[in-house]
């Protein structure tokens, strides 16, 4: 990990990529119906999460012009070499953190790769609750 990312990197997250679909579950379109593992995929992983405003340009809406609304995105950053999928859940457990200890994000999309060299990927995170087997 770059100096920077080590200075950075300050939650700790642990990730649960969906378990793999069996031919009768193909057809699945709800998240809520993936299976998950019990234990993590990945624990203890060190990530920097961000809240970033979303880029979407607003449209007009009555009278009031949205685009004066601000709405944030959560975005977490990991190393390159983390396999996250999408819809995986990823659960924050920073010990000392008061805010958002114990909480759940679902990632929606598929993760971007910033630049071989920064050595991170980028995923976008909604807020959820905890997987049903868990």
């Amino acid at each position: 990990m770059l100096s920077r990312q080590d200075r950075l990197y300050i939650h700790r997250i642990n990730i649960h990529n969906p378990l793999p679909l069996t031919p009768g579950e193909l057809g699945l379109n709800d998240v809520e119906e993936l299976s998950y593992p019990t234990t993590p995929s990945y624990t203890n992983v060190p990530c920097y999460k961000e809240n970033a405003p979303a880029t979407a340009k607003g449209k007009f809406y009555g009278r009031r012009d949205i685009e004066d609304t601000v709405s944030l995105i959560d975005l977490l950053h990991v190393k390159v070499d983390v396999d996250i999928q999408p819809n995986a859940r990823v659960k924050l457990t920073t010990a000392g953190s008061t805010e958002e200890i114990n909480t759940w994000w679902t990632v929606t999309g598929d993760p971007r790769v910033q630049s071989f060299f920064a050595n991170k990927k980028i995923f976008y995170v909604k807020s959820t609750t905890a997987p049903r087997q868990l």
